[in-house]
């Protein structure tokens, strides 16, 4: 009788170790040794803080770059909750950068545009098309968090008045010019967009609620989200809900073939989706485990994906309580994910998943994204005093 009821005991208590406790264990990187990998030369960019995002212009070898200031990001970032929307300045200080990417010098752009757009602009991602037939007119798409137009002490009841901006520039210009907003209720959370015209967008909701109870237990507690398409070729903005049920939906990238490559910060799981013509919905059709929380992911020129990683998410949590002023390192990782081309593909091991940058922290602070380019990556982070530009040959 005892030990039927030391088994009644024990065996619930270790499914619940197996089952619960020990992914977590995994996902935060508890057991997990911190890397190090091709992080020997890398060259930091000065006067480039606080960029979550990089779009690369691969006919002009530039990145476009979006940024703000340590301080404000520590005070207002609706994506990790930081809702304290009084302590913003009254005219924001975000930026847009363009860096050449041969000689690493970088000018900031004129933002032209009312008033509106530019007090309240809060960035976060930026995502950049090329107009088929003028490939030097760029159609530039970010997305703002602005404060809520109800008034700023109402930030962490209401969360962010969140849009797309749309701008247009030229390769070589130094203005950027506002076209439009694109304010609708599905995008409730923004946080990174893929370009699919002059006049469209996917755009990820990293969360279901702007704010919510459940929001901060993060990886213990999820509410599943969506991937949303917007069209305003008409004049009128229309969205659709592309794909529902997706787990903290971070960064998004277009792939060969009509693919859409997504990654997640709440599961340790790239998706990938094949994007139906017809009415833009998306069809997932491959899973691709990484084993990290990840924030954004860069296709190549090659078609490989670079994915930007958090191997131990409790240190960058640590870092994001000041927004990196308390100087808390926080190791990244760089994965790349390539089709298999050895036997294993035979065996259903459709992709090759492979580590391809490592730091403890030291080089590269709190990055967001990895962009490549050539031999190279750019780093940014949402945190990071500078954009870091390491060489993995």
């Amino acid at each position: 009788m005892m030990m039927r009821t030391a088994l009644f005991i024990v065996l619930p208590g270790l499914l619940l170790i197996s089952s619960v406790i020990w992914p977590i264990v995994q996902l935060i990187g508890l057991t997990r040794p911190v890397n190090q990998l091709h992080n020997t030369k890398c060259q930091r960019v000065p006067d480039l803080p606080a960029v979550e995002d990089a779009w690369i212009d691969y006919d002009a070898d530039e990145a476009y770059l979006c940024g703000s200031c340590q301080e404000s990001r520590q005070h207002w970032l609706p994506a990790i909750l930081h809702l304290n929307a009084s302590k913003l300045p009254e005219h924001s200080v975000d930026y847009v950068s363009v860096m050449d990417l041969n000689t690493l010098k970088h000018r900031r752009l004129e933002i032209v545009a009312p008033t509106k757009v530019t007090k309240d602009l809060n960035t976060h991602a930026i995502e950049g098309f090329h107009r088929p037939s003028d490939r030097k007119h760029l159609t530039l798409f970010l997305n703002s968090h602005r404060p809520p137009a109800e008034g700023r002490e109402l930030a962490p009841k209401l969360g962010a008045d969140s849009v797309i901006e749309v701008f247009e520039t030229r390769t070589g210009s130094n203005q950027l010019k506002w076209l439009k907003t694109i304010r609708h209720p599905l995008i409730r959370t923004p946080n990174n967009i893929v370009a699919t015209s002059e006049a469209s967008f996917y755009v990820t909701n990293d969360h279901r609620h702007k704010v919510h109870w459940g929001r901060a237990f993060g990886i213990f507690y999820h509410v599943p989200s969506d991937i949303i398409h917007c069209d305003f070729s008409s004049g009128e903005t229309k969205c659709i809900v592309a794909a529902e049920g997706v787990y903290n939906p971070n960064g998004i990238a277009m792939g060969a073939q009509n693919k859409l490559w997504q990654a997640s910060s709440g599961e340790p799981v790239v998706t990938v989706y094949e994007i139906q013509s017809g009415d833009h919905t998306l069809i997932p059709t491959d899973r691709i485990p990484v084993g990290r929380i990840m924030d954004n992911l860069h296709v190549a020129a090659d078609g490989s994906v670079y994915v930007s990683t958090f191997p131990h998410p409790l240190h960058w949590v640590k870092a994001a309580a000041t927004a990196g002023r308390n100087k808390h390192p926080s190791p990244t990782e760089v994965w790349r994910i390539s089709n298999n081309t050895d036997e294993s593909r035979h065996l259903g091991n459709k992709y090759k998943v492979e580590l391809v940058f490592a730091d403890g922290g030291k080089n590269v602070m709190w990055p967001t994204s990895a962009v490549p380019w050539k031999s190279k990556l750019i780093s940014t982070g949402i945190f990071s005093e500078t954009v870091v530009v390491c060489d993995l040959s």
